[in-house]
């Protein structure tokens, strides 16, 4: 029996689906609805470099799941239905010396929580350009990012905004 890891969770009102990343022998991209039926690999990593996918993003306005990869070191996409997948990035950080946890997107900047420097690191999300990174922030782990702002809570999610 292979392990599954579930690493990283995330709601989609808007879609009304989860979304969720499993590393360890069978990494994948998967989704179910809220109740948690309908489940379904979106992306089998299983023969790809890709092995810790550890977190997943998803992006109202164009409608994908973005995740990225704390082994290879990319950040990668898929639509909703797991077709026309499409690499943002090869290469995320230019030392490839990161371990990413989580990450999420504002405007044109990606921000990712990274273990190995302890610190939180910026990427333009448009370009895939290194922007550097907010220096040493703690002494433990970063575990998660939550950027609050009108704009990543959609009207149409029911809030009224």
């Amino acid at each position: 029996m292979s392990a599954i890891l579930p690493s990283h969770k995330l709601l989609s009102l808007c879609s009304r689906l989860m979304f969720w990343t499993d590393w360890g022998s069978t990494p994948k991209i998967e989704r179910a609805n809220m109740a948690g039926l309908n489940r379904t690999v979106l992306v089998d990593l299983t023969n790809s470099s890709q092995y810790w996918p550890v977190a997943v993003f998803v992006d109202y306005a164009e409608d994908r799941v973005y995740w990225i990869d704390a082994y290879d070191d990319v950040i990668d996409s898929t639509d909703l239905n797991g077709q026309n997948r499409r690499k943002l990035s090869d290469s995320v950080h230019p030392t490839r010396n990161i371990l990413p946890f989580d990450f999420t997107v504002y405007d044109d900047t990606l921000y990712w929580g990274d273990w190995y420097s302890d610190t939180i690191e910026k990427l333009n999300w448009t370009t895939a350009v290194y922007m550097g990174g907010f220096g040493l922030l703690t002494s433990d782990r970063i575990f998660g990012l939550a950027l609050l702002d009108k704009s990543r809570q959609p009207a149409s999610a029911g809030n009224n905004l």
